[in-house]
């Protein structure tokens, strides 16, 4: 009980003070806690700003070994593309990754980490779009990469030289000399090929930017 009488002397003395002593006196008292709510207030206007500032990713694409034509390829391609979708670039986005440079017979450590971080975005099933010359095309087929077109378009029939066909599957459509991702981007080989991953999650997306990059533009 005595604590407690000498606790309230102290808070009466405090109060015949001026406001700089008891300011201080708040501080002395109280500082841990101010400390611990400013801090978590500017926690949660940091993730709610984070929030804000996300966009919805419509669709991802990969175009392995690509050399980009013209300077800032990938955002003007996909400006173009969310525009054509009626989409908004302030709230949705389309990633383009045009910077992927795998060489199949030369698993030199950057060639390997480019593989793997390739690998990774299809274990996650972040990625709609592959697109390669047929060499590196090749090379995901035989490893069950891609979404059989028959799946895709249920009763669409195989066309010689147009699709890419592994094991009498076909896997892959021909993009065109003169197609929309031919006019920005040049490949190592004259046939370049654009597959649907199987472990994709958005299919109706991935066949929607997989026409379109084959449009003629």
């Amino acid at each position: 009980m005595a604590l407690m009488d000498e606790f309230q002397k102290e808070r009466d003395a405090v109060k015949q003070k001026g406001w700089r002593a008891r300011l201080a006196y708040f501080w002395d008292y109280h500082k841990w806690q101010v400390i611990a709510g400013a801090t978590g207030l500017i926690l949660l206007l940091y993730f709610l700003s984070s929030l804000a500032g996300q966009k919805n990713l419509l669709a991802q694409a990969a175009f392995l070994n690509a050399l980009a034509l013209e300077e800032n390829t990938a955002s003007t391609l996909a400006q173009q593309y969310l525009s054509h979708r009626g989409q908004d670039p302030r709230k949705t986005d389309l990633l383009i990754e045009d910077s992927l440079f795998v060489d199949p017979e030369n698993w030199d450590p950057m060639g390997l980490a480019v593989s793997q971080k390739l690998f990774a975005h299809l274990a996650a099933g972040e990625l709609d779009i592959i697109a390669a010359a047929q060499d590196n095309f090749t090379s995901y087929a035989e490893n069950g990469t891609f979404l059989p077109l028959e799946e895709i378009w249920p009763g669409r029939i195989y066309t010689d030289g147009q699709d890419y066909a592994w094991n009498g599957t076909a896997m892959g459509l021909l993009a065109p000399q003169g197609s929309r991702l031919l006019a920005h981007y040049g490949f190592a080989q004259d046939k370049v090929y654009l597959g649907i991953p199987a472990s994709c999650k958005n299919l109706e997306e991935a066949k929607a930017l997989l026409l379109w990059l084959i449009e003629e533009e």
